[in-house]
């Protein structure tokens, strides 16, 4: 995306002063941009959101290749709010005329999967899979089928018997397997392995370990024994121990989306450091993004490309455009220039309609703000401003075009007033090597 797109889209800053750091990429990233939100060394940029689906919509999951997304709909039917915390089966299930829908993100294609009148157990896209899982309840049975978006093909597997009234499945999709966690008699862990490609089943027994030390990746699987992780090999069940520094790898998005009364987006540092004492980097701004109100749900893709929300009246799509520090520095640079004069342009007008008033004054410099603050919009206006007269008549000041009665100070330039109220802009001059002040 051109530069020029975004700056078209991004309106006049607040007020700005003078920053004290030369480094124009410390004082860029301190600025409040609208629709812009900065993570680490770079800025993002959220396009205008668009509505893909109309309805009721729960059960979003984004598919690891952030290809695809899908979801529950129901067109004729609304969410309500609130609803933040649904987390259990009977969000899942919100009308009758329910469906699962996949989304593709480059095509912008919706395609409703299946119709699903029954009961929803799950439907999500496992890390590392390129198929949709779905499980339902029908006529007393449990139906599990793996979907593929691209081709709508469907593969049904059966999960093996267990002690356990429910088994979670940990879909393995690198080594094609599902494995369900198990607990005989005894508390002993018992693992069942389910080939996703013949439908054999392998069963491994282990001691009294109990099936939340289970975990899983994209790759592998995992127990925990006394706080020390073991790889488990899925075609004999032999362990493994790793390293005691060895963490699982799980696949993040990016960035973070708390969805509530306000839908914000931004850095996952940013609402770490809400649980934490550590202070704030006085040279980032990293205050989340405001994208939506009143949402139920949100997340970004894993590439960082697009973010999605829902509310009670269906499903958004925003776009994310990185932005590097270089760039962004010519976009706010323009904007700043602008709205500097422009800000410089309503306090000399302001002068100038004092000096009317007040037989050619100027106002006097010990309270020239309350003086010309009637003569103003918004008395903000004067924050910022550099006056540089004090009680002169006009008339008697020679060459008053050239004269400069104040100015507006960036670290891009500065907004130069002159008496008879015109604004110039002087850009700052560029830090030359070795030179250790800046001379205008």
């Amino acid at each position: 995306m051109k530069i020029s797109t975004l700056l078209a889209l991004i309106i006049a800053l607040p007020q700005l002063g003078l920053a004290q750091s030369d480094i124009e990429s410390d004082y860029i990233k301190t600025l409040t941009l609208p629709n812009i939100f900065y993570s680490k060394s770079k800025a993002v940029y959220v396009m205008p959101p668009k509505q893909v689906f109309y309805g009721a919509v729960t059960g979003v999951s984004v598919r690891s290749d952030s290809h695809f997304i899908s979801f529950i709909g129901d067109s004729s039917a609304h969410r309500t709010i609130p609803g933040h915390a649904e987390k259990n089966i009977s969000a899942l299930n919100i009308g009758p005329t329910q469906a699962i829908y996949t989304y593709h993100f480059r095509s912008g294609m919706l395609k409703k999967i299946m119709d699903v009148p029954a009961k929803i157990l799950d439907c999500f896209f496992p890390e590392g899979s390129q198929e949709l899982y779905l499980s339902f309840e029908q006529n007393d049975r449990i139906i599990n089928l793996l979907i593929s978006p691209e081709t709508g093909q469907r593969r049904q597997f059966n999960p093996p018997q267990t002690e356990l009234d429910w088994s979670y499945p940990r879909f393995i999709p690198n080594k094609n397997v599902v494995v369900y966690t198990d607990q005989d008699a005894n508390e002993n862990l018992v693992l069942h392995v389910l080939s996703l490609q013949n439908m054999g089943i392998r069963t491994f027994r282990f001691g009294k370990i109990q099936p939340y030390f289970v975990n899983s990746s994209a790759s592998n699987l995992y127990v925990t024994i006394d706080r020390t992780h073991f790889e488990v090999n899925l075609l004999n069940g032999q362990l493994t121990e790793m390293p005691l520094d060895f963490k699982i790898q799980y696949q993040e998005p990016p960035y973070d989306v708390i969805p509530g009364e306000a839908v914000t987006i931004g850095d996952p540092s940013i609402f770490r450091q809400r649980w934490s004492n550590k202070p704030q980097s006085t040279t980032e701004n990293l205050k989340p993004l405001i994208i939506a109100r009143d949402g139920l749900d949100g997340k970004s893709t894993f590439d960082g490309k697009f973010v999605y929300y829902t509310d009670r009246s269906g499903l958004f799509l925003a776009d994310l455009v990185d932005i590097s520090i270089p760039d962004l520095t010519e976009l706010a640079k323009e904007t700043v220039k602008r709205e500097a004069m422009s800000r410089a342009k309503q306090v000399g007008t302001g002068m100038i309609i004092y000096c009317a008033d007040y037989d050619d004054h100027l106002p006097l410099a010990n309270d020239w703000q309350a003086s010309i603050h009637p003569y103003i919009k918004n008395s903000s206006l004067t924050n910022g401003f550099t006056y540089l007269m004090n009680g002169q008549n006009i008339i008697d000041i020679e060459n008053i075009t050239q004269t400069v009665i104040g100015m507006i100070e960036t670290p891009f330039g500065t907004a130069i007033v002159r008496g008879d109220s015109s604004v110039i802009w002087k850009d700052r001059p560029k830090r030359v090597e070795g030179q250790s002040t800046l001379k205008f």
